[in-house]
């Protein structure tokens, strides 16, 4: 039997954390979008976008639908090289302390159309998650989930 949720995407494993405490590891399903490079959605749209579910799957049979509400993090390993900041973007070092006790450590790149942006226009910017990077992992957090920010630079 064909399930609803199954249309050609890109699947990228992924580790959620919800709310409770709990921790669900499955399969991302990127949607096609040949107007973007690699041809597929980015994990920061799709958990951005207005939608209030995201689909996760543990292999072929069973599908876990998530609600971004209760996501305090989903955290990735990016397809190609590793990350490797851009010295040409501005970056703020940082810390962040999360609701469900956890310290995430990395980097968020400044991307705003401000001359001088400052690490509280990045967390006060649009959508919901915002990125973490660690060098390795790229860490989508739920700014409701966001206790402290304390940048290290």
């Amino acid at each position: 039997m064909s399930s609803p949720y199954r249309s050609p995407t890109k699947r990228l494993t992924a580790e959620v954390v919800v709310d409770d405490g709990g921790l669900i590891v499955g399969d991302l399903h990127l949607h096609p979008n040949t107007l973007v490079p690699g041809g597929y959605e980015s994990v920061i749209r799709m958990i951005n976008d207005d939608e209030s579910f995201f689909p996760l799957s543990d292999g072929d049979t069973t599908i876990a639908l998530v609600g971004k509400a209760c996501t305090v993090s989903l955290s990735y390993t990016p397809d190609g090289e590793p990350l490797a900041p851009d010295p040409t973007e501005r970056r703020v070092q940082l810390e962040a302390r999360l609701s469900d006790g956890r310290t995430l450590s990395g980097w968020a790149i400044l991307d705003l159309p401000r001359a001088d942006p400052r690490t509280l226009d990045f967390l006060n910017g649009p959508g919901p998650f915002l990125p973490i990077h660690d060098g390795t992992r790229v860490h989508l957090v739920n700014r409701a989930h966001i206790r402290s920010v304390h940048p290290l630079d």
